[in-house]
């Protein structure tokens, strides 16, 4: 399935961190920690681009919406992206 965010909307996949090559996730780091990527942008979002790795504020279920049926997709407004990280 394709989505294709609205307006000021961007769509971010997340990864957990501290997962091996195998797959496998770190029980102390499993669960809020994750890592957020840009997957789709709005067209009214001009200072994101796919790909960029990014912190996200804002309430899980209010700000931050979880697209149903996927457990690694999520959407929010571009304003509740506070900023890119580079160099990782």
């Amino acid at each position: 399935m394709i989505y294709v965010p609205r307006k000021d909307f961007v769509l971010l996949r997340t990864k957990p961190k501290g997962v091996t090559k195998a797959g496998l996730t770190f029980p102390d780091q499993a669960g809020e920690s994750r890592d957020w990527f840009v997957e789709r942008c709005g067209p009214e979002v001009t200072d994101l681009k796919v790909g960029d790795k990014v912190m996200v504020t804002g309430t899980f279920g209010v700000d931050v919406a979880q697209v149903l049926g996927e457990t690694s997709l999520f959407i929010t407004k571009a304003n509740n992206i506070l900023l890119t990280i580079e160099g990782d």
